[in-house]
């Protein structure tokens, strides 16, 4: 027990019966005189008050004994762990031995030795520090075919159309004034059927996917669905099998004649020529050049016997 305790507790006992027997006279007088004497009154408040006073002392003086005591039996076992062998770098060690000793001088800790959490690291305190979420979606370019654009787009509610066709002609005869007339036959005819195919995509979402997403799913998935069923459709006219979906104008049962280029493995401008003038006449109007992007890449690499590059035609340009 320290020195001031101990005084304190002597003063604490010797003031206490002080006021026992002050208070006893006090009592005395009131027995025999109904009242007690006013100076022995304030004397016997003085003492009382005195007395509370020092036991408050005392019990702060003893807290302080016990935090010192504590403090104590903290800094003995940190000398203990630090006086063992372990694999802690003295460098961590003395960080931690300088944070504590400026808590115990000034009760706080530099705000540099502060690194118990810290967002680089999400297990000690990152996933507090999220990123922003920025409600927008990256997406790579859907190549889709423009065929539909020059083709021609009929509505029908139906599982299809049927069209009538020509699928032969008669042959006009020469005949002299007074000459015979028979009959000219070969006009017959036929019915051509196109098929309304159908497509489908289907994605199952949940409903708490739906609710809680931060995006609109279901106009997210509306586009998607348009843009796929774009690029199906447009694979489908230009090589469709005919089977199941449409017949592509590039298949070989779909009648559309050929011209040899001249060469096996490359374009020549003279099979473009050819191309061209192979077709009748009444098609020309509204012909079109269809083709991909690395085809027109190597018409416009054709060049002649020294090494000038080929005129492309106005008609091969603006198709």
């Amino acid at each position: 027990m320290s020195e001031e305790i101990k005084d304190v507790l002597d003063g604490l006992g010797k003031g206490f019966e002080e006021f026992k027997t002050e208070n006893q006279k006090r009592l005395d007088e009131i027995e025999q005189k109904g009242h007690a004497d006013p100076l022995l009154q304030e004397k016997v408040d003085k003492m009382s008050e005195e007395i509370a006073s020092l036991a408050e002392v005392k019990q702060t003086a003893e807290l302080q004994s016990k935090n010192l005591e504590d403090a104590q039996s903290k800094i003995e076992a940190l000398e203990t762990v630090m006086a063992r062998p372990s694999n802690v770098k003295s460098e961590d060690v003395d960080i931690r031995v300088k944070a504590f000793g400026d808590w115990l001088r000034k009760g706080e800790v530099d705000e540099m030795e502060k690194k118990a959490l810290y967002e680089s690291d999400d297990t000690l305190g990152g996933f507090y520090a999220p990123t922003e979420y920025v409600e927008e979606i990256i997406k790579t370019v859907t190549e889709i075919s423009p065929i539909r654009s020059i083709a021609r787009i009929r509505q029908t509610n139906k599982r299809g159309i049927e069209i009538p066709k020509r699928t032969g002609q008669f042959s006009a005869q020469w005949v002299a004034e007074t000459g015979t007339r028979s009959e000219t036959t070969g006009y017959t005819t036929g019915l051509m059927q196109i098929d309304a195919h159908e497509q489908y995509a289907l994605v199952d979402i949940s409903q708490a996917m739906l609710e809680d997403s931060a995006f609109n799913l279901e106009s997210e998935m509306a586009s998607e669905f348009s843009e796929q069923f774009s690029k199906a459709e447009g694979t489908a006219f230009v090589s469709g099998s005919g089977v199941g979906q449409p017949l592509g104008f590039t298949d070989s049962t779909a009648g559309v004649g050929s011209t040899n280029s001249g060469s096996g493995s490359a374009l020549t401008a003279n099979g473009l020529l050819d191309l061209v003038y192979a077709i009748k006449s009444e098609y020309l109007g509204n012909s079109r050049f269809v083709m991909n992007r690395t085809t027109f890449a190597k018409l416009l690499q054709l060049e002649d016997g020294e090494g000038q590059k080929k005129n492309i035609p106005r008609w091969i340009k603006s198709s």
